[in-house]
């Protein structure tokens, strides 16, 4: 039986690639930007802090009451 020529090279190339992997992996968190700081209160006057919802999947609109289409809105956010 004679040995696979091509499977040596294909094992260092896996290797490289867990290697080159597992390098870059620290660089793409540090580039992760924080996230942001968003409190306020609800319709209810409750308060209310992004970061309590950590984990969900979360829509924040931002509108204003001089925008027509978010004027528009304003029925479906009760």
């Amino acid at each position: 039986m004679t040995a696979d020529p091509i499977r040596p090279i294909r094992m260092k190339h896996v290797l490289l690639a867990f290697a080159l992997a597992t390098a870059l992996v620290p660089a793409a968190r540090a580039q992760t930007p924080p996230q942001p700081v968003v409190e306020g209160r609800t319709i209810e006057g409750q308060p209310f802090k992004l970061a309590a919802l950590k984990g969900k999947v979360v829509l924040v609109m931002f509108w204003s009451t001089g925008c027509a289409v978010c004027r528009d809105k304003m029925p479906e956010l009760r």
